[in-house]
């Protein structure tokens, strides 16, 4: 009996003090070099995440604006290359009586629509310009907003129009009804916004030629459509 008593007696003990030792191992917690390394750990984690979201937001808007620069440059293409199309007469000189100067534009090219002159009983000279900053002006009578029908004279006084901002064309050559150009659309920029404000320039030529929209052959001549 008396081993016994002093055998539960020697395990209490043993108990208390272990767990003592325990409850004061939790209250300790991390020693003051396990917390700076978990922390040091944890700053490094939070900054290499940080770095590869601002990358990665930084990738997505410079493919968005590329992508928009395209889309823009498609539709400036589509237009000249339509327009020039369905017309005749083309001149890089401008007709003074027809394309009246406009301050602060510079004369690129012009071209007499042969829809409007032989359908519509109208004449009808489309004048493209560009300004200091590189914006794509157009004067000439607009288009239908419903059906996108360029308007005869009659109907729609020609004016001054923007085509498209920060588009330059440049290398233009016209000969024997044929138009090339090169465009570049965008601007260049550096600092803080450079992400936003970039350039699109494919450097090849694009080329539109007189008369390829005619609506039947017998229409055709060596200028144009009549």
């Amino acid at each position: 009996m008396v081993n016994l008593a002093l055998a539960n007696s020697h395990s209490c003990k043993h108990l208390r003090v272990s767990r003592g030792r325990l409850a004061l191992g939790i209250a300790q917690g991390f020693t003051l070099v396990e917390f700076v390394l978990v922390a040091a750990i944890s700053v490094i984690v939070l900054m290499v995440a940080a770095r590869l979201s601002v990358s990665e937001a930084r990738s997505a808007i410079r493919t968005y604006v590329y992508q928009s620069l395209r889309d823009q440059m498609a539709r400036v293409t589509f237009l000249i290359e339509g327009e020039v199309a369905e017309a005749s007469e083309l001149s890089s000189t401008r007709p003074a009586s027809l394309c009246p100067a406009v301050a602060n534009r510079t004369f690129l090219f012009t071209f007499k629509h042969s829809y409007t002159q032989s359908q519509l009983g109208g004449s009808a000279n489309i004048c493209y310009w560009r300004d200091n900053s590189n914006n794509l002006y157009r004067y000439g009578p607009k288009f239908d907003d419903r059906t996108g029908v360029l308007l005869p004279p009659t109907v729609a006084i020609p004016s001054l129009r923007l085509v498209s901002p920060r588009t330059r064309l440049y290398d233009i050559a016209v000969s024997q009804g044929v138009l090339k150009y090169k465009i570049k659309i965008g601007i260049d920029a550096s600092g803080s916004g450079s992400i936003w404000n970039l350039s699109y320039d494919p450097s090849s030529e694009q080329v539109a030629r007189v008369g390829t929209a005619c609506m039947s052959s017998a229409s055709t001549t060596s200028t144009g459509c009549w």
